[in-house]
């Protein structure tokens, strides 16, 4: 029995530390682009402000600081941007009980875009790539004029 122990441990560890990952933003294998390096030198601050975010008639309002990054409100939700390369915006999003990982294509004018989402993570689960869905984005203010989250049109999700 004293042999097993190490073993225990040593598996319990590596659970804990996978646990404690940051959120991969690696999309499905089918979703997948060839990988590239984020350019230096963009301005992320175009994408600051508020943005609606539709999904399946699910609607929210993204509130994004001058890197990207922000809130909204299902589930504590947080979005993080990793990259803007022209138009096509890449990050990560997590949530009270799931996280993964975004793509979107914006419009020439950076004021809309098409964009799909995964998991890696739902509950417990660790859930690598799996498919969640599309998802269109509208910029409906700039930083000083963010307002209150879209309500009424929400629906729930799985």
């Amino acid at each position: 029995m004293t042999s097993l122990n190490p073993k225990i441990f040593a598996c319990a560890g590596m659970l804990v530390l996978s646990a404690c990952a940051p959120v991969r933003e690696v999309p499905p294998e089918n979703w997948a682009k060839a990988s590239r390096a984020c350019p230096a030198g963009n301005d992320y601050g175009a994408l600051a402000g508020a943005w609606l975010y539709e999904e399946q008639g699910y609607i929210d309002t993204l509130r994004l600081d001058e890197r990207g990054n922000g809130t909204y409100e299902w589930q504590d939700g947080r979005f993080s941007t990793s990259c803007l390369d022209k138009q096509d915006w890449r990050g990560t999003w997590s949530q009270a009980e799931s996280e993964g990982g975004f793509e979107i294509k914006l419009s020439k004018a950076m004021t809309a875009g098409e964009g799909r989402r995964w998991f890696t993570r739902i509950g417990r689960e660790t859930k690598a790539g799996e498919p969640g869905s599309t998802f269109q984005i509208k910029r409906i203010g700039a930083v000083g004029q963010v307002s209150a989250p879209a309500t009424g049109q929400e629906a729930a999700r799985r």
